[in-house]
């Protein structure tokens, strides 16, 4: 017997996780000058985030922080394509289907986050 074909609802939604849909979004060829409305997109409960090195000033050298290899650094984004806070999200849990963001102003919650359920220290 055939699998059923996926239905329209399935079809209709959003991937699951933030990295299928920054790979979608960036399958698309963006413009010499991207501005945020521009940039890769992904939704996760009705909030729109783009990634954050786009946005770095220019001659900057980028977050440094271990986090960086276990997760993905984000902006949220308003209505406007304004940017707002930024983030960590944590990958492990993404391919999970359950992201878990924290600020990214500071490392030390992701940190304990991935120390703590994720079994990673910054040695890994």
């Amino acid at each position: 017997m055939l699998p059923s074909p996926p239905s329209a609802f399935a079809l209709l939604r959003s991937p699951r996780n933030l990295a299928i849909q920054f790979e979608l979004a960036t399958q698309t060829p963006s413009p010499d000058h991207p501005t945020v409305a521009d940039l890769p997109q992904a939704v996760w409960r009705n909030k729109r985030y783009v990634l954050d090195e786009p946005l770095s000033r220019k001659g900057s050298k980028g977050r440094k922080s271990w986090i960086k290899r276990h997760g993905f650094f984000v902006v949220e984004i308003d209505t406007n394509n304004s940017p707002l806070s930024p983030y960590w999200a944590c990958r492990l849990c993404d391919a999970k289907g359950q992201p878990e963001f924290f600020a990214a102003a500071a490392t030390s919650s992701a940190a304990d986050h991935l120390r703590r359920y994720e079994n990673v220290t910054w040695r890994a």
